[in-house]
This record gives structure tokens, C-alpha cells and sequence, in this order.
């Protein structure tokens, strides 16, 4: 009798332990879905954003970078692209689709998450990265990225942007704002350009584990 009660505790416990098991890999598959697909969703809004922008080319001042906040302005987008990694919505001023040598490329950053300059041909061999906070306090590794980022100073020395953008969007806001055609930082007359050089963490991400 003893050790039919033995079996019988030996088999509720197998049985127990094979169910903990069957939830823990079932919970590890639904989160890994969750997170391909928002990495698919990422890339898909990327793809979208650069079809909108070569079809719509000719609209923008500037068409060596068109950054998401000036597609938003034109309302060639119902409205700004969410952001698929949490609430809100997608950087407008690091958002961009650039036009180099007859191609366009697409970078997209949201949340913590970015698509550097990438070509749409291939959504497979778009790359993600994952970035801190832009920092003026140096950072060494090979993880890091350097930028030189702009403002630009009015008469009293109080800086026109909550934070350092880079250069052509700083350009398209400044022509947004005093209605002028500039192209570049130097051709800038209605404030005074500064810049710093900038710091980040920026690390790929393999999106197969």
C-alpha cells in the first residue's frame, strides 16, 4: 500500500511539473511572437513612410532629407506613425527618408528603437538597433555612436529647440518658422548656429532570440 501511494505522489508530481513546463514554454512563445511582430510592425511603418515620402518627393524644400515631422506638416500622413514598442508615437526629428544616388532610405526611431538608414528593398536586411539618450558627456565603446547636432540661438542668447537636432531638421523647422529657404547651417542669417558634439548608446539587435 505504501508504495502504491508512493507511485501515486511520484506521478501527480511528474504530472505537475510537465504542466509548470508546458506554461512556461507557452508563455516564452507567446512573448517571442509579441515581439517579432512589433518588430515586423516596425519595419512595415518604415516601409510605408518611405513609399509616402518617393511618391510625394517633389513636395519638400529639401528633398536630400525629409524627416517625419514636415510628412505630418503636409498631412501626407493621416497622422504620425505609433510607436509599435509602447505608448505614443514615433520621433519626428530623428525620423527621416534620405535621397542619395536615385535611392531612398529610410531611418525610423521609436521609443528606444531605431532603423538606421536602411534601403526598403529587403525588410529582412533591415537592421534595428536599440539607442540611449542623446548626452554631450563623452562615451567610449564600440557601441557608441558621435554626432554633431545643432540649435540655433535667437538675439538673446535662448535656444530655439529643447534639444540639439541635426542639421536638416533644424533647417526645415527654421524655414517653417521664418518662412525662408535655407539649405544649410552656414546659410542660416535669422539666428546664430551652435553645435555640440553629441553622444548615444547604439547596439543591434538580433531579433531572432
Amino acid at each position: 500500500m505504501r508504495n502504491n501511494k508512493g507511485f501515486i505522489k511520484f506521478e501527480v508530481l511528474t504530472i505537475f511539473v510537465l504542466a509548470i513546463g508546458a506554461l512556461a514554454y507557452g508563455l516564452y512563445f507567446i512573448l517571442g511572437s509579441t515581439g517579432k511582430q512589433k518588430y515586423d510592425t516596425f519595419k512595415d511603418s518604415a516601409v510605408t513612410f518611405a513609399k509616402v515620402v518617393s511618391t510625394n518627393s517633389n513636395t519638400f524644400h529639401n528633398s536630400e532629407a525629409i524627416y517625419l515631422n514636415e510628412v505630418v506638416d503636409e498631412k501626407l500622413l493621416k497622422n504620425s506613425i505609433k510607436n509599435p514598442f509602447g505608448p505614443g508615437y514615433c520621433d519626428e526629428s530623428e525620423s527621416k527618408v534620405e535621397y542619395e544616388n536615385g535611392k531612398f532610405f529610410v531611418s525610423l526611431k521609436c521609443g528606444d528603437y531605431y532603423i538606421d538608414k536602411s534601403s526598403t528593398n529587403s525588410k529582412k536586411n533591415m537592421h534595428i538597433y536599440s539607442v540611449g539618450k542623446w548626452t554631450d558627456e563623452e562615451l567610449t565603446g564600440n557601441d557608441v555612436e558621435t554626432k554633431t547636432l545643432y540649435n540655433c540661438t535667437d538675439s538673446n542668447g535662448k535656444e530655439m529647440f529643447d534639444n540639439y537636432v541635426e542639421e536638416l531638421y533644424m533647417i526645415s523647422k527654421l524655414n517653417k518658422e521664418f518662412e525662408a529657404d535655407y539649405y544649410f547651417s552656414p546659410d542660416v542669417t535669422d539666428c546664430t548656429v551652435v553645435t555640440k558634439e553629441m553622444y548615444r548608446e547604439k547596439k543591434l539587435i538580433d531579433i531572432n532570440n
